[in-house]
């Protein structure tokens, strides 16, 4: 398997068409319809690579670097949404077919974030959620006008875990000595105003993900070890299991919990009444690094990729 994708790292891949369609442990180039190919892999858009093939765009001044651009782009009918975090455009969006700028704001504040995007209709708007390196934020996916913004920064500056929106509330979290907030949105006008409803030092994420299932959240903390259950919409500790911290999917009741430092994958019972272990393998090393890669269930099988090995596993059993 490829390491890298026009020389950038692929760690944490998601891609979208009309839904949610997560590839993340396969590196995967996908060709939108009137993006031509070069034999060297790279994409024939201007808005990308630019008209000197220098990565820097002349109409929207966006610069892709190696080893920062790992955001996950979202398609829905003909637009392309991405985060480049460029000086002409934070968060921009672009006609899927021939790269050609639809929109980008500029409100954004902060670097790069690592998240990816989460999307879900509230109000009259539909909202592209994000995040930079001291915030959160909202934007409209049809204007790129910015809807809300929460200021969340950690001693890093990485906000790596992606948001979790369920009617109006918002769930965010973050290692490096941060934690996780519930917000609800509140319509002002045209714009919405963040309510803090919970802050709390648990499940601190660092960037293996989070479920939401039944109104329980799901997921690791760094500096408040181990794996968690929490109430949503209190914040209440329901379980915690100190052992280990990582990556983690959910599929037909249950977790797929990947240790990042073992390779060990638990399957436990996505329940709040504890944290009862179904059984336990040990994935094999694909290489020195690392197990951050999230785990993939797709038509009863597990995807598990460990550096530039992918392993695959039936689960149909």
């Amino acid at each position: 398997m490829n390491k890298r994708l026009n020389n950038i790292p692929i760690n944490q891949t998601k891609s979208i068409l009309n839904y949610r369609f997560l590839s993340i442990a396969i590196s995967i180039l996908i060709l939108l319809p009137g993006c031509k190919a070069h034999s060297q892999g790279t994409c024939d858009w201007p808005s990308f690579h630019g008209p000197d093939r220098t990565n820097k765009s002349e109409e929207t001044g966006l610069i892709f670097t190696a080893g920062k651009y790992r955001d996950q782009t979202y398609v829905f009918a003909f637009d392309l949404y991405v985060r480049p975090a460029g000086k002409k455009g934070f968060q921009v969006c672009l006609d899927k077919n021939d790269g050609k700028l639809i929109w980008a704001n500029t409100d954004i504040p902060g670097v790069e974030g690592y998240s990816s995007a989460v999307v879900f209709d509230y109000g009259d708007n539909k909202h592209i959620t994000g995040s930079s390196s001291n915030c959160y934020y909202g934007v409209d996916a049809a204007t790129g006008r910015l809807l809300w913004k929460v200021d969340f920064e950690n001693q890093q500056g990485l906000n790596l875990t992606d948001a979790i929106a369920k009617d109006g509330f918002v769930f965010i979290t973050s290692g490096y000595g941060k934690g996780s907030m519930l917000f609800r949105l509140k319509a002002s006008g045209d714009k919405f105003v963040p309510e803090t409803v919970w802050q709390s030092g648990l499940m601190d994420n660092h960037h293996g993900g989070v479920i939401l299932h039944n109104d329980y959240l799901y997921g690791s903390g760094s500096n408040s070890r181990g794996w968690f259950c929490l109430e949503f919409f209190t914040g209440k500790q329901i379980w915690n299991n100190t052992r280990g911290k990582g990556a983690i999917t959910y599929a037909d009741g249950m977790l797929y919990l990947l240790d990042e430092r073992s390779g060990s994958m638990k399957l436990v019972k996505a329940t709040p009444d504890s944290y009862e272990s179904a059984g336990e393998f040990n994935v094999p090393s694909g290489g020195q690094s690392m197990y951050w890669a999230h785990p993939v269930v797709c038509d009863r099988r597990l995807y598990v990729r460990h550096w530039d090995k992918v392993f695959v596993y039936d689960i149909g059993q």
